[in-house]
């Protein structure tokens, strides 16, 4: 029985371990209760891309109908190009357009004759054959704060720009 004392050693390293690890466990439970924060839900952003497409998807279908509404001009490429303006700025200065207005321009009045031009490129290409309609990349700024502003939050700030040119050809094929 002489040195029967190393025996319980390892018991008692043992124990030692499985307390550290549950005091460690209590410690961090408690503290995780009393820390209140909030964070910034990604749906603002996926509803920004879904307007940006939706207005993508609109803004083709303009450009479709106008030139349809054109095709018998085709060969006199300065009417064509006229007369493709003045139909493109009436169906963007429409009423109901005023959901899509106002999300893709700075201004969500009624766009002048100014502004279309600063806006938008529209013009042939130099062979001729294909049409090109361009739309200047414009740049803006959200500020997204969290839902629960009574918590910690930090705001995000999103910048997005969006620009987009369409080459369309005779048969009115855009891409």
């Amino acid at each position: 029985m002489m040195n029967n004392r190393g025996q319980f050693f390892p018991i008692y390293l043992v124990a030692l371990t499985l307390l550290m690890c549950a005091l460690a466990i209590g410690i961090y439970l408690l503290q995780s209760r009393n820390v209140d924060n909030s964070i910034v839900s990604p749906v603002s952003v996926l509803q920004i891309s879904d307007k940006i497409s939706d207005f993508n998807s609109v803004e083709r279908s303009w450009i479709y109908e106008s030139m349809r509404e054109n095709k018998e001009k085709w060969d006199n490429k300065n009417a064509f190009r006229d007369s493709f303006k003045k139909i493109f700025f009436g169906k963007i200065n429409l009423p109901a357009s005023n959901d899509f207005r106002s999300f893709a321009f700075p201004s969500s009045s009624a766009i002048d004759d100014k502004f279309f031009g600063e806006a938008y490129s529209i013009d042939f290409d130099s062979s001729g054959k294909n049409f090109i309609i361009e739309r200047r990349s414009f740049t803006k700024e959200v500020v997204l704060f969290a839902s629960d502003r009574s918590k910690i939050s930090f705001p995000v700030s999103l910048t997005y720009s969006y620009g987009k040119k369409w080459v369309c050809d005779e048969k009115f094929v855009c891409i």
